[in-house]
């Protein structure tokens, strides 16, 4: 379905972004906090951004399920993989979050 794999490639801008400025926040946590800060709560919206799109793709399944049964299992399989790497990238990001001191 064309429409979750658009969604995936926009999720995982949304983490890519979140992970950018998660380092820019670790990065200048020490010499500049105010500028970290902003990076952290940049980092926290983008991750937000990418939850809020993944449940809608949760929806559009759950849409066609109701629809017309269960999904094609080359669908499933390629949702499935793309979201255990969206479960790693969001850990990475929480990670070094995690390192801000605020």
């Amino acid at each position: 379905m064309q429409l979750i794999a658009d969604m995936i490639d926009e999720i995982m801008e949304e983490y890519e972004g979140a992970e950018a400025y998660a380092k820019k926040a670790v990065q200048f946590q020490t010499e500049r906090p105010a500028l970290s800060r902003k990076y952290l709560n940049m980092a926290k919206q983008e991750l937000e951004h990418g939850d809020n799109l993944h449940t809608e793709i949760v929806a559009v399944i759950q849409a066609y399920r109701a629809k017309n049964g269960q999904p094609p299992e080359a669908m499933m399989m390629v949702y499935n993989w793309e979201h255990e790497k969206m479960i790693d990238h969001v850990a990475r990001v929480k990670a070094l979050l995690a390192m801000v001191k605020t």
